[in-house]
C-alpha cells in the first residue's frame, strides 16, 4: 500500500463506496446481541430487587414523584430519567426480569451502532476502503464485546451507565455532523448532555473529554502547536458555552429537589476517612490505573463493585501514578511532535478525562475503609479508547503495511477472546446465589464483608436459614471497620437466628448490632419483638420509645420508622395501654412500606375493642 500524504484526497477509496457504515454498525450490534442474548434468562440481582421488586413506588404511577426523586438506594442517586425507564416498564406490566434484560441489551446495541458510526466519521471516511472498513468494524466489535461492559449490560441496575453513554454518544455524533458555528449544534449537544446528566451525574466527564475530541478530529497539517490548538477550541466556543448552561440548569434542578447539599452529604463526608491530600491523590491515581488495566487486560476478571482498600500504600500509589503519567506523556508527545499521532493521542487523553469523575475525586459512598471501583463506569470512557484503537491501522498503513496485518491478527484474537469471556460471564449473573459466590471468589477481603451480607440476604429469601446465618456470621467475623456495616452484619445474624427460633442467640446478636450503631432501627425493633414475645413488654416499649426519641432528637425521618410504631403499638397493647396502642398502630398503618406489616397493623387494630375501630378511619398520616 502506498503512503497517504493527504487522507482527505481519496474520496474514490472511501469506506462509503465499499461498505455502507450502517451495515458495519448493524453487524457489530448483531454480534453484541448474539453474544449477550442468553442473559435474558438471568434473574434480578442486587439493586435490581430494590428498584423493581421491593419498592411499591415504582409499581404505582400515582407515586411517580417518590420513584423518580426518592429512590431506595439513597438520595445521592438523582437520575430521574433512568428511574423513569424502570417505572415505565413496570407500569406496562413487565414485572419479570427478562424484559428488563432485553431493554439493556437493546440500549447496548444502540450504543454499539453509535460508536461504529462515530468511528466512521472520524476514521473510516478518510481512510482507504479496506483499512477504513476493518478499522471501523474493529472499533464497534471491541466496544460491543469488551468484558468490562458485562456489568452494565447484564446488571439491570447498570442501565444508568448505558443510558448516559447513549445520550453522550448522540451528542458526539451531532457535534460532528453540524458546522462548528451552528447554534443548532450548540443547542442539540447541550440538550443531549443535560439529558445524559439526568440519566447519571457522571456524564459531567463529557465536559472534559469533548475539547480533546475536537483536537483529535481536527485535520490541520503537521503536529499540533498551542496556537493551533487554541484556534481549534475557540471555534467550538458556542458548544462549550451551551454545555456550561446545561450543567447550571441541572445543578439548579438538583438543588430544588435535594436541597443545599445536592444530596451529596454522605458522599462528601467520606473525605475525612480518606486522609490527607497526598492520600487523596494516591486514591485517584490508583483508581485511574485500575481502569487502564481493565481496558487493556481483559483476562484480569471483572468482579462487580470492587473495593479499593484504604489507605493506598506508597508503592501501589507510586506505580499507579507512574502508569497514568506514562500514558499522559506518550499521548501529549504524540500530539505535539507527530501529525499522525494527534488523533490517538488526543483520544487517549479524552479517555482519561472522561474517567476523572469516577476515579474517586468525589469518593464513592461505600464504607469507612474502602472506596469503589466498578467496571460499569467504563461504559462512556471506553468509547474514546475504542476510537483511539481505530485510528491506529490507518496511521500504520502509511509506512508499515506489514505491521497492519500483525495488528489485525492481534486485534482479532483479542476480540474473539473478549466474546468468549463475555459468554462465560453471563451464567455468573443468573441468580443471586451464583452471583455473590462468584463475586466473593473474585474479590478481596475488603469486599467480602458486604458481599457475604448480600449472599446471606439471598439465602433468607429462598428459605435457607442456616446458610443465611453462616453467611452473615462470616461478614461479622471479618470485623468491618465501619460501625454501620458491622451493625448491619450483626443485625442480620440476629434476624437469621430469630427465624431459626433461637431467641437468645438472636437477642445477643441484636444487642451487639446496637453496640455498634444505637440507631439501627431494625436491630432495635428485632430485639424489642423478642422481649415482647418473651413476656417483657415493658422492656420492649422502653427500647422502642428510646429509638423514636433518638430519631426526633436527631431530626431524622427514617424510611422504616413505621416498623417502630408497629412494634410499640403491639407492646402497648400487651401492657393494656389501649389508647396509646391505637395511636401507634394507626401511625404504623400509614407509614409502613411492606404490605405484610400494614396488614399486621390493621389486624392488631381490629383485635382491639369497639371504640378502637373508629381510629382506623383516621387519616393515615405519620409524623413528618
Amino acid at each position: 500500500m502506498s503512503p497517504i500524504a493527504d487522507p482527505g484526497s481519496l474520496p474514490s477509496q472511501s469506506l462509503h463506496g465499499a461498505l455502507p457504515p450502517l451495515l458495519l454498525a448493524g453487524l457489530c450490534a448483531l454480534a453484541a446481541l448474539a453474544v449477550y442474548w442468553p442473559g435474558q434468562e438471568n434473574g434480578f440481582i442486587w439493586d435490581d430487587l430494590s428498584y423493581l421488586v421491593h419498592s411499591p413506588a415504582f409499581r404505582d404511577p400515582a407515586q411517580w414523584k417518590e420513584a423518580l426523586f426518592s429512590p431506595p438506594t439513597g438520595e445521592a442517586v438523582f437520575r430521574p430519567l433512568t428511574l423513569l425507564s424502570f417505572a415505565t416498564q413496570l407500569w406496562a406490566g413487565q414485572t419479570g426480569p427478562a424484559p428488563f434484560h432485553v431493554a439493556n441489551f437493546l440500549i447496548h446495541a444502540v450504543n454499539v451502532i453509535l460508536v461504529t458510526l462515530l468511528a466512521y466519521r472520524m476514521v473510516g471516511r478518510n481512510s482507504p476502503a479496506g483499512v477504513g472498513a476493518v478499522s471501523v468494524l474493529l472499533c464497534g466489535l471491541v466496544y460491543g464485546l469488551h468484558p468490562a461492559l458485562t456489568e452494565p449490560v447484564l446488571w439491570i441496575a447498570g442501565r444508568f451507565d448505558l443510558l448516559m453513554a447513549m445520550f453522550l454518544l448522540l451528542a458526539l455524533l451531532l457535534d460532528h455532523a453540524l458546522p462548528a458555528a451552528s447554534w443548532r449544534r450548540a443547542l442539540g449537544v447541550s440538550l443531549l448532555f443535560y439529558v445524559a446528566l439526568l440519566s447519571k451525574e457522571t456524564a459531567v466527564g463529557f465536559l472534559l473529554a469533548l475539547p480533546l475530541m475536537h483536537l483529535a478530529a481536527d485535520r490541520g497539517p503537521g503536529p499540533l502547536r498551542l496556537a493551533a490548538a487554541a484556534r481549534v477550541l475557540a471555534s467550538h466556543r458556542r458548544v462549550y458555552a451551551g454545555l456550561l448552561l446545561a450543567l447550571g440548569a441541572y445543578l439548579l434542578l438538583r438543588l430544588a429537589v435535594l436541597g443545599p447539599y445536592l444530596g451529596m452529604d454522605r458522599v462528601m463526608a467520606r473525605y475525612d476517612s480518606i486522609g490527607p491530600p497526598v492520600q487523596r491523590m494516591s486514591v485517584v491515581a490508583a483508581s485511574l490505573a485500575q481502569y487502564l488495566m481493565d481496558t487493556v487486560w481483559i483476562a484480569g476478571g471483572f468482579a462487580p463493585n470492587r473495593a479499593l482498600p484504604l489507605p493506598v500504600d506508597g508503592l501501589s500509589a507510586a506505580l499507579a501514578a507512574a502508569t497514568v503519567a506514562a500514558v499522559v506523556i506518550l499521548a501529549c508527545g504524540a500530539i505535539r511532535f507527530t501529525a499522525a499521532g494527534r488523533a490517538p493521542g488526543a483520544l487517549a487523553l479524552a479517555f482519561l478525562a472522561a474517567l476523572l469523575p469516577v476515579s474517586n475525586i468525589v469518593p464513592a459512598p461505600t464504607y469507612a475503609d474502602e472506596l469503589q471501583i466498578a467496571s460499569r463506569y467504563l461504559a462512556f470512557p471506553l468509547v474514546f479508547a475504542c476510537l483511539a484503537l481505530a485510528t491506529l491501522p490507518p496511521m500504520l498503513a502509511v509506512r508499515h503495511t506489514s505491521a497492519v496485518k500483525l495488528f489485525w491478527i492481534a486485534a482479532g484474537v483479542w476480540t474473539i477472546a473478549s466474546g468468549v469471556i463475555v459468554r462465560t460471564t453471563i451464567p455468573m449473573w443468573r441468580d443471586e446465589g451464583i452471583f455473590f459466590r462468584w463475586a466473593i471468589a473474585r474479590s478481596g477481603p475488603t469486599s467480602w464483608r458486604y458481599l457475604y451480607i448480600n449472599l446471606g440476604a439471598h439465602y433468607l429469601r429462598v428459605g435457607e436459614l442456616s446458610s443465611a446465618r453462616d453467611a452473615f456470621m462470616r461478614a461479622a467475623e471479618l470485623q468491618p471497620k465501619s460501625a454501620r456495616l458491622a451493625s448491619i452484619a450483626w443485625y442480620n445474624v440476629g434476624n437469621a437466628e430469630a427465624k431459626l427460633g433461637n431467641a437468645e442467640q438472636a437477642a445477643h446478636a441484636f444487642r451487639v448490632a446496637l453496640s455498634f450503631d444505637p440507631d439501627n432501627v431494625y436491630a432495635r425493633a428485632g430485639l424489642a419483638e423478642i422481649e415482647r414475645t418473651q413476656g417483657r413488654a415493658g422492656r420492649a416499649a422502653a427500647l422502642l420509645e428510646e429509638a423514636l426519641e433518638r430519631l426526633r432528637a436527631a431530626g431524622r425521618v427514617h424510611p422504616d420508622r413505621g416498623l417502630l410504631h408497629l412494634r410499640l403499638g403491639l407492646a402497648y397493647a400487651d401492657l393494656a395501654r389501649r389508647d396509646e396502642a391505637v395511636r401507634e398502630l394507626t401511625l404504623a398503618g400509614g407509614l409502613v412500606r411492606q404490605q405484610a406489616l400494614r396488614v399486621a397493623a390493621e389486624e392488631a387494630l381490629r383485635a382491639l375493642s369497639g371504640p378502637v375501630r373508629e381510629a382506623t378511619k383516621m387519616p393515615s398520616q405519620g409524623p413528618q
